[in-house]
């Protein structure tokens, strides 16, 4: 007798990417792909902050210019349901990665990826992967320029740590940490080696991004009015690119 093959369930997919020529060249792409699938679209930012806040069971693939548009509360990329992926510029600097990655977003990519790649991610991230771009690791030669790395939620870490990571996720640099912890910087370094090493990280913002994807840390900052951020600096241009 043949053996029966098991059902693919494909992972939702919505489309939050303004560029209509873009968008329809990705959903195109993907609709022959059995693992993924497109079950929305979102064109500007209204749109788009309607499906956060909905924070459905998908993955949310998301063009920087939306993004950099969303008067959302700091928690709506880190919802335990859905899984942002976001489409930055290649020239973005690790701050701008690190500050979307402070938001909960599952993967950063930028838009010189290729379309099997970016399938790829997509795929990887409705698995439970985050997936950062290689400058943001300086793990420049991972294949197809980004680092992948599995959401492992069962790590502990000690009080202090936890401290430090908090802080850090919630965008304050290692200074203004170590002030607010009342300790040097050497040993804000000791604590951020442990960190790195219980994570399996390769850098702070290698860190923060996996502590924020197994939720052990939170990106609200609890004296932000109603949970508010403002606008993300997200270059508007691309070196000529079209803009996502």
């Amino acid at each position: 007798m043949p053996k029966r093959t098991e059902e693919v369930i494909p992972t939702p997919v919505v489309l939050a990417i303004s560029n209509g020529l873009l968008r329809d060249s990705i959903k195109a792409a993907l609709a022959d792909i059995p693992s993924l699938r497109v079950v929305g679209e979102a064109r500007d930012a209204l749109e788009t902050q309607a499906v956060l806040e909905a924070g459905e069971d998908q993955v949310v693939l998301m063009g920087a210019t939306l993004a950099g548009n969303l008067p959302v509360p700091t928690t709506a990329f880190a919802n335990d349901r859905m899984k942002t992926v976001l489409i930055i510029p290649a020239a973005a600097s690790p701050e701008q990665i690190a500050e979307f990655l402070t938001l909960g977003a599952k993967a950063v990519v930028t838009n010189e990826i290729h379309m099997a790649d970016l399938i790829r991610v997509l795929q990887l991230v409705g698995q439970g992967m985050v997936v950062l771009p290689a400058s943001a690791t300086m793990r420049a030669d991972e294949p197809g320029g980004f680092f992948l790395q599995a959401v492992n939620n069962n790590v502990r870490l000690a009080p202090r740590e936890w401290e430090l990571l908090q802080h850090l996720a919630q965008g304050y640099s290692e200074k203004e940490a170590s002030e607010f912890l009342g300790i040097g910087r050497r040993t804000i370094q000791t604590y951020l080696g442990r960190i790195r090493g219980k994570l399996g990280a390769v850098n702070r913002v290698h860190a923060v991004a996996l502590a924020v994807a197994a939720r052990l840390v939170s990106p609200h900052r609890r004296g932000a009015p109603g949970g508010q951020r403002e606008a993300a600096n997200v270059p508007r241009t691309n070196g000529g690119r079209e803009a996502y």
